[in-house]
């Protein structure tokens, strides 16, 4: 799991990255993905500002040094969490369920490019908003996805999938997939296969 804390000092015993000035932490989030971010309450306006960029999936947490019920509420706002430095302790503990949560929504989650698609749901994503599919262009996006190790035919789709009509629709469905941003390489006599990130 990957942790960035923004904060004045490094007082956390967990592995994480930290910065403590505004420009690395746009830098910071700019430039990798991170699984949760750490802030001081402080920093509640930079938050704001950017949290429109942040993934849904990223989770928040501010930290502050009392957490009474004005700063509760606006750090509820726009993160998930709010502790007091006292609590470190319980901080370190939800990171610890955290960890095994990202973990386990990890493997049903798979990232290409800008694009997210749950596995649970066959929902897909663009830069975090959700993106219209027929039912054939998720189920086929899904067994790519699924099987990205490997060729498979018109056969071994239309076998896996439960909304294919004919093999020849899924020619159609695979040109819309690689409209939207998908690389889906066919190799004569092999098949389909999505081609990984570079």
């Amino acid at each position: 799991m990957r942790i960035l804390v923004f904060d004045y000092a490094d007082i956390y015993d967990f592995e994480k990255e930290f910065v403590n000035n505004e420009d690395d932490f746009y830098a910071k989030i700019i430039e990798k993905k991170y699984d949760v971010i750490i802030l001081n309450f402080d920093f509640y306006p930079s938050l704001v500002e950017i949290k429109k960029f942040l993934a849904d999936d990223i989770i928040i947490i501010f930290v502050c040094k009392i957490c009474d019920e004005f700063i509760y509420k606006k750090a509820l706002s726009v993160a998930n969490y709010c502790y007091s430095y006292d609590e470190l302790y319980k901080l370190k503990i939800r990171l610890e369920y955290l960890e095994k949560k990202v973990i386990k929504l990890k493997s049903r989650v798979f990232k290409y490019k800008n694009f997210i698609f749950n596995l649970s749901t066959n929902q897909l994503y663009q830069d975090s908003k959700p993106l219209r599919l027929t039912k054939a262009e998720s189920d086929i996006l899904a067994i790519l996805i699924k099987n990205r190790n490997k060729y498979l035919s018109k056969e071994d789709i239309a076998a896996m999938s439960e909304s294919i009509d004919s093999i020849n629709s899924i020619k159609v469905i695979i040109s819309s997939l690689r409209k939207l941003g998908f690389e889906i390489e066919n190799v004569k006599n092999l098949g389909y296969k999505l081609k990984e990130e570079k």
